[in-house]
This record gives C-alpha cells, structure tokens and sequence, in this order.
C-alpha cells in the first residue's frame, strides 16, 4: 500500500509539474523604463544588443510566454524564468530573449542557457557576476572590467580592457586569452582553468587545482 501511494504521489507531482507546448512560436516586444543594471536568472538563452534603444524580445513557445517575468526595479532589469526551472516539458521549449541597452555598469548571470552577445560591447566599468550553468560569450571594450566567477559553465572573454580583476571559484573554464588587457589582478581560487592575455598581472592568487596560463606560459 505504502509502495503505491508513493507511486501516485510521485505521478502526481509529474503531472502537476508538466507543461505543454502549443507548438506555436510567438516573438513578444516587452516595454521597459531605463537601466544600467541587468540582472538575468532561470532557463533562458540570452542575447545582449547594445543599441541606442533599451527594449527586451522573448520568442518562446506561446504557452511559455507567461513564464518570463521581467520588471525595472530600480536602475535594474530583472529577467526571471526560474518558475519553469521544475517544469516537465517536452519539445521545442527553448526560450530565447534579447536584450537591447544603451549601457550598463553592472551584470549579473545566474542562468541555465547560453549568454552571448551581438557585435563588440563598449562599457567604461563594467562589473559581471556570472553564477550559471550554461556558457557565456561576450565580446567588449571596456576601460575596466571586474569580474567574479562562480559557474559550472565556461566563460568565453574577447576584446580589450585597460584594467581588470578576475576572480574565479568555478568549475567551469574562464577562456580569456583574446580579451587584450594591459593591467590585472588575478585569483583563481576554482577547479576551473584560467586562459588570460596580460601585459601586466600586479596582483596573483591560486590554488593547486586550476591552472593559470597568462599568454600562453603558466603564472606562478
């Protein structure tokens, strides 16, 4: 008996947790107010667009639209999908947003997807946090960079800084050996590997799990 009620409590949860699909795709514009800040979580495929325009798209399943929850709070965009992170779905359920912004000073990624971004973004200090599971593609031009890694994903960094500080405590890899920067301050403190391109490293912390390899050659 106990075997059984197990059993239904468990096909219970399944079908209360299932969702399905429409089949049919819908591209929505959403209205923002300004930001600078972005702040991204849950399962979503997220593409960055800097424009003079600040404006967010979500393609997805019609059925999954009303998933997405975004909202200005403060100078901050939040994008949340983490209602679906325990949903049972099947077929084309990936959900695509992108991202329009003028600039930003600080980004947050704590999502399972794919970050990517779309032509060389130009910031003057940019500070990202990265916390997902998927992999995150950026391309940038910033005239300081700071950041901290905490991911299972891998962090792919190109283009060029003045001064960066990269903290890493992933599992993932941080591959940031075509983003030029003159001047950096390193700990890695992560199982995850470190690619970096420095001309100068004037702070160094690691530990004896991942490696750091600063153009090529292996940093002390």
């Amino acid at each position: 008996m106990k075997s059984i009620l197990a059993f239904t409590l468990v096909l219970f949860t399944v079908v209360a947790n299932a969702q399905t699909l429409s089949g049919k795709r819908v591209s929505r514009d959403i209205p923002v107010s300004s930001f600078s800040a972005l702040k991204a979580g849950g399962v979503v495929e997220l593409k960055l667009v800097q424009s003079d325009k600040e404006s967010v798209t979500v393609d997805a399943d019609e059925a999954l639209q009303g998933y997405v929850h975004i909202v200005n709070n403060g100078n901050t965009l939040e994008i949340d999908t983490r209602k679906l992170n325990n949903k049972h779905i099947k077929g084309n359920w990936k959900l695509y947003v992108t991202v329009h912004f003028r600039q930003l000073s600080k980004l947050s990624i704590n999502t399972v997807g794919h970050v990517q971004n779309e032509g060389t973004l130009k910031f003057d200090n940019i500070k990202v946090d990265v916390s997902s599971v998927g992999n995150v593609d950026l391309k940038m031009d910033a005239q300081q960079l700071d950041l901290t890694s905490s991911s299972v994903g891998n962090i792919e960094l190109a283009g060029s800084a003045a001064k960066a500080t990269m903290r890493n405590s992933s599992v993932g890899n941080v591959r940031a050996e075509e983003l030029k920067v003159k001047t950096m301050e390193v700990n890695n403190s992560g199982i995850g590997n470190m690619e970096i391109n420095a001309e100068n490293i004037t702070s160094f912390q690691g530990s004896m799990l991942g490696k750091v390899r600063n153009r090529g050659q292996k940093v002390k």
